[in-house]
């Protein structure tokens, strides 16, 4: 596989071995990206920026997989699993918050993210043009133990509903703590 998804393996005996069977020669391979199960007693490990960027995949959700979850394969509680930092991470330049909303998708954080006493870098400025948090939208979430350390400046035309935060720029029922 070379991305997450789920997969249907055949196995088939090779030539030679004719005296062995396989008495269930078909199986699905589900591929995920995070080490761990997503749960309090194992979360899903967030060793780096590649790691912290793949939480906004797990978290989209667009309308029409109400019906029908195109992800699915990730689990039924992806939206509401539990994240573990277990180093510093330094973001880049391509830097996106993490919990965006678009038209008919949403990617809310909807979970608890540990950060464990790590921190979220980034060692230069940010030039704010609307909301801007390290979580842009979470809803029903809980987010502990995280350092955040960053530079924002909000432009002179930023409009007066936008939010800037430095860990969430908006948030609905959830609760941040150290």
């Amino acid at each position: 596989p070379s991305a997450i998804g789920t997969y249907t393996l055949t196995l088939t005996m090779q030539q030679g071995f004719e005296h062995y069977h396989i008495t269930n020669n078909t199986t699905t391979l589900t591929v995920v990206y995070f080490e761990g199960e997503g749960t309090s007693i194992s979360p899903y490990i967030i060793r780096n920026l590649v790691d912290f960027y793949y939480i906004d995949q797990y978290m989209h959700f667009e309308e029409s997989d109400a019906t029908i979850d195109s992800r699915a394969y990730l689990g039924t509680n992806r939206r509401e699993a539990t994240f573990k930092q277990q180093a510093d991470i330094l973001l880049d330049a391509s830097f996106t918050p993490i919990g965006a909303r678009g038209d008919g998708y949403t990617n809310e954080f909807m979970g608890t993210y540990n950060g464990n006493g790590y921190e979220i870098i980034y060692p230069n400025t940010f030039v704010a043009n609307g909301d801007f948090g390290v979580f842009l939208n979470v809803n029903g979430a809980l987010i502990t133990n995280l350092g955040v350390r960053l530079n924002v400046r909000a432009i002179e035309s930023l409009e007066d509903n936008s939010n800037i935060g430095f860990v969430v720029a908006n948030a609905e029922n959830s609760g941040i703590r150290s």
